[in-house]
């Protein structure tokens, strides 16, 4: 578990993350300095100072009968009138749809909503279900329920500066600065990985063994840098613009220790060196998609000859307990072998401010709101972001983070039931009939191929809602202590993730939380999870929307999960969630041709700020390249789920089918209206793995042969491209 650094919202996928921080810039220094001495001899001289739910397989018979029941009680015109008027309020009519669909579909809404003055973005799904849960979710903790009651109050109960907090992170820099090598400050970086999660040089995380799925490993990959990729480093656009703010931001943190300005600007600079000289031996985030070069295996032997820095790390992460005797994976074995050249040429003290600063970041909105105002004034910047949440407002948001399990049990009782788990399983199941249909079709798949892709198919879990056991915790929450509460959840969590290595693998467990606003699919469990939040309209309703809007959007989101199975990383995994070669070579080198093809259409795509004037850039169609194919995937399977649907319920009362179809691809196109501020677009072109909104649509719909024919689509025209690109 990592400490709350930033509240962050996210995207259907596989497991991506898009944040959004509030954040205004820093207003008066505290007024309490007592801790300030003892910080600045520390760093001035290193030296120191004392002081589930999972339904059973349907056939597909019973599924689509008990869809046809769902709808069954609400096919009139008039149940759908709120419906239909909000379609209509989002559309430009006077945009042509076979120029561009989502100036058609969305012009409308983004001609009458604006980026809030908290937020880095808005837009017509994920941020109306997110707003829709902070009521729900502070209904719940406003109802004091126990451990939830208690952490919530704690967390309100803040000064302007904390100071058992700062003193304990003191005494955690002082220990920092007690290490006499550059070999020891990498065994107490362990340590405080082992102990706090605290990741600095680069990232560990326990994951799945890819040769051997069951078990747990050691998974290390490159990190260290404060900015959101490495390109925030090596672009000069992005270094010139970022630089002097990041500075910035390390001089708040440690000017509060009354060092002298020149001292602090050292730091300062030297800290941004460091980050600097990582950036530069570090891949891209496309680089990183490639599951074959990102999975090498090695024993703890083999560790301690070839990275003898990375084996000082992994000495401190078992100092209070041995690690299991299995492989480490390690995902950039590159970037560990230039990473011991460049930290050895480092000076030490130069290190130990490096990682001192990347504690203090760490815990900045622990120690106190001048802390708290710091941080949102750096990573917030970056992200675009608008103002400062409330001091409630990040309570409520930082109890979802610690104790998201507990609350999610809460949220479940007010927002989901078993009919509601029953009808998402049932559009699940259709949703994998369409998959499985398309396999038996698809011409440039093999007899071989086909078999497996089926295997694999039949072997997908889905589970849906919420776990449905959440463990007690070991200790009590204490309703005067907020640093102290988190502090212990956060230890419970850094423990408990060691000690999961070399263990068989939970495949049950949940990764989102049941109030989570998104769904992911693990290919290393193969399985697909869908958490309560997002089986809520805008996505999904069965009483207030029509089957063509429940398919075009929740079944879009089903599709997209169910196609990561089958997409550029997905398929190297079996049905089993091993990795291999299960594909025949003709039929790899046909989806690697189609890949690319998706690849290069989706680079030429530009992302426009949000009063549409300005390109920022361009989408980079080998980093999206999964979501692509998911996307493009999603909407033909959920569409074929409909053309089956209605061929047993007829159409919608009053509507033609091809009125019907427009209904399916317009909603589709709708839950993407968004519009972002510039600087969370730059941000997210640069690390988010998804295509923005306009080629969410866009993308998928000039690719499907079926929307160019419901709307009448010249060929040629920039709706219906005479060349497209399609996988699934």
């Amino acid at each position: 578990m990592k400490l709350l650094n930033e509240s962050s919202r996210l995207r259907y996928g596989t497991g991506d993350v898009q944040v959004t921080t509030p954040v205004t810039p820093v207003a008066q220094r505290p007024k309490s300095r007592a801790w300030q001495g003892v910080v600045a001899a520390i760093l001035c001289t290193g030296a120191l100072v004392s002081k589930e739910w999972h339904a059973p397989p349907r056939t597909a018979m019973s599924i689509a009968d008990q869809t046809v029941q769902l709808h069954k009680k609400h096919v009139d015109a008039e149940t759908y009138t709120s419906f239909y008027e909000q379609m209509d309020a989002f559309l430009n009519k006077s945009a042509d749809p076979c120029v561009d669909f989502y100036e058609y579909a969305c012009g409308g809404w983004l001609a009458t909503h604006e980026i809030p003055s908290d937020s880095a973005s808005i837009d017509a799904s994920f941020y109306v279900v997110a707003e829709d849960n902070k009521k729900i979710l502070r209904k719940i903790i406003d109802d004091k329920p126990p451990v939830i009651g208690e952490f919530y109050e704690s967390c309100l109960n803040a000064e302007e500066v904390d100071e058992a907090s700062v003193a304990y992170v003191a005494e955690l820099i002082q220990s920092i600065h007690a290490v006499n090598s550059t070999v020891d400050l990498l065994a107490h970086a362990g340590e405080l990985d082992q102990s706090l999660g605290i990741s600095s040089f680069f990232d560990l995380q326990v994951l799945a063994n890819p040769s051997n799925p069951d078990l747990s490993v050691l998974t290390l990959s490159q990190g260290g840098l404060t900015l959101p990729s490495r390109e925030y480093y090596l672009e000069k656009a992005k270094r010139d613009e970022y630089t002097e703010l990041f500075l910035a931001y390390v001089t708040d943190l440690f000017a509060v220790a009354d060092l002298d300005k020149h001292n602090v600007s050292q730091f300062a600079d030297n800290i941004f060196d460091t980050e600097l000289a990582l950036a530069q031996i570090s891949l891209s985030n496309a680089e990183l998609r490639d599951p074959w070069s990102t999975n090498t295996a090695y024993s703890l032997k083999q560790i301690r000859e070839e990275f003898p820095l990375l084996s000082a790390y992994l000495s401190g992460l078992q100092k209070e307990e041995p690690l299991a005797d299995a492989p480490v994976i390690i995902a950039t074995p590159a970037f560990f072998e230039a990473q011991t050249e460049v930290l050895t040429s480092i000076d030490l003290l130069q290190l130990k401010n490096y990682l001192s600063f990347h504690v203090i970041d760490t815990f900045a909105n622990l120690l106190g709101e001048y802390f708290r105002r710091a941080g949102h004034s750096f990573h917030g910047k970056v992200r675009g972001a608008g103002s400062l949440p409330t001091r409630e407002q990040f309570c409520i948001s930082a109890t979802t983070t610690y104790l998201g399990e507990y609350l999610g049990e809460y949220y479940m009782r007010k927002v989901f039931d078993k009919d509601a788990k029953e009808s998402a399983q049932s559009l699940i199941d259709q949703i994998e009939e369409s998959m499985s249909s398309l396999l038996k079709t698809e011409a440039w798949l093999d007899n071989v191929t086909t078999l497996a892709a089926k295997d694999k198919l039949q072997q997908v879990r889905n589970y849906i809602g919420g776990p449905d056991e959440v463990t007690e915790l070991p200790f009590k929450i204490v309703k005067d202590d907020y640093f102290g509460n988190v502090l212990s959840l956060t230890q419970l969590g850094a423990s408990a993730n060691i000690q999961k290595i070399g263990k068989p693998v939970d495949r049950q467990s949940w990764d989102m939380f049941a109030s989570t606003v998104n769904a992911y699919y693990d290919p290393s469990a193969n399985k697909i999870v869908f958490p309560a939040a997002i089986l809520q309209p805008p996505f999904y309703s069965a009483k207030s929307f029509p089957a063509a809007a429940n398919y075009a959007r929740i079944g879009m989101v089903m599709g997209h999960e169910l196609s990561h199975g089958f997409d550029d990383q997905g398929r190297n995994y079996d049905g089993k969630g091993a990795l291999r070669k299960w594909w025949s070579p003709r039929v790899s080198e046909d989806f690697e041709g189609r890949a690319q093809c998706l690849a290069s259409q989706y680079s030429t795509f530009p992302a426009y700020s949000a009063d549409e004037k300005k390109i920022l850039g361009y989408v980079n169609g080998n980093l999206t390249l999964g979501e692509n194919i998911a996307d493009n995937g999603g909407i033909h399977l959920s569409y074929q789920a409909y053309q089956h649907y209605k061929a047993k319920t007829g159409t919608l009362a009053g509507k033609t089918e091809n009125d019907d179809d427009r209904v399916f691809f317009t909603s589709f196109a709708q839950q993407w209206c968004e519009k972002r501020s510039s600087a969370y677009s730059e941000l997210l072109l640069a690390t988010d793995p998804h295509s923005p909104g306009h080629w969410r649509v866009n993308g998928p719909a000039m690719n499907f042969d079926k929307f160019a024919e419901t709307f009448q689509c010249a060929v040629g025209t920039p709706m219906n491209p005479e060349k497209k690109c399609v996988i699934w």
